[in-house]
Order: structure tokens, then sequence, then C-alpha cells
């Protein structure tokens, strides 16, 4: 009895964690990156990152996108990045591809995140995605390769792990 009120309560948290990054305001997307191009991609998705505002989603477009920098989700509550069949193709060798900082409530769904495996060999340990100082953040059925630290890390971040 014991253990399935545990399991009832422990379901009652997660529930009101995610309800919680439930988005309500428009979609932002990325139409005005041309995936698959083989192009860098870093600017156009970082703007879309950075535009983001509490509620929304970012839905990326089915697709691979290159990029040469690390991406950032700073500073960012209630908001989801969602893929569709979507890579990010990290062409740098010593950074993580996305690093989700000082943020409330962010989930990330969908998303192959992966690097060219010649040179991620060489690189200092990075991640695929790092979370630093965050909370309430949702990753979700994501596939990470190729990273020569952590597939995932978490620094100084708490609550809502799944």
């Amino acid at each position: 009895m014991r253990n399935l009120f545990s399991l009832l309560l422990l379901i009652s948290v997660s529930l009101l964690t995610t309800a919680s990054a439930v988005p309500q305001s428009p979609a932002v997307t990325t139409d005005t990156c041309n995936v698959n191009d083989r192009l860098d991609d870093s600017t156009c998705l970082q703007n879309a990152l950075t535009s983001l505002q509490p509620g929304q989603i970012l839905q990326l477009q089915a697709g691979t996108y290159f990029h040469s920098k690390q991406l950032f989700v700073t500073a960012k509550n209630n908001v989801v990045i969602q893929g569709n069949n979507t890579t990010l193709l990290a062409t740098h060798d010593k950074d993580q591809a996305l690093t989700i900082q000082d943020s409330t409530n962010v989930r990330v769904t969908g998303l192959h995140v992966t690097s060219q495996a010649n040179k991620r060999d060489q690189a200092d340990r990075s991640s695929g995605l790092l979370v630093y100082r965050s909370n309430g953040v949702e990753l979700d059925n994501n596939h990470i390769e190729f990273s020569s630290g952590a597939g995932i890390h978490i620094s100084q971040s708490y609550r809502g792990w799944e």
C-alpha cells in the first residue's frame, strides 16, 4: 500500500511539473532556416531560440540543421523546443550542441543531436545537451550520439527530471 501511495504521489508531481510547461502562445518556427543544405544554420537557430517567449513552442522542421556554434536557451520559462524528425548536427568540435541555462520548465523533445564524428573525437569532453542552473527541464524522446563527454550533462539543476 505504501508503494502504491508513493507511485501515485510521483505521478501527481510529474503531472504538475509537466502541466506548468504546456505552452499557450503561438508557435515559433524555423521556416527561414535552410534545412538540409549543409550550410551553417547557427544564426537562424539561435535567433529562433532567443525569440521564444513564455508559453511558446519552437517547432523545428524535419531535416538536418548544421550549426557551427553552440546553441543557447538562456533565461527562458515555460517553453518547448519540439523536433519533428529533426537533427541538430554540430560542426564545431569543442562545445556542447545545445545548452539550456538559467531557465525554468523547458521541454526539449524529438531531437537527434549529433556531430561530425571525426571532429568530436578530439573535443574537450563536450556534451550533446548541457542543462545548467535550470529547473523543471524535461528531456523527452531525444537521441544523442557522437558526444565525447556525457550525452546529456546536468549541472546545478533540480526538480522535474524525467
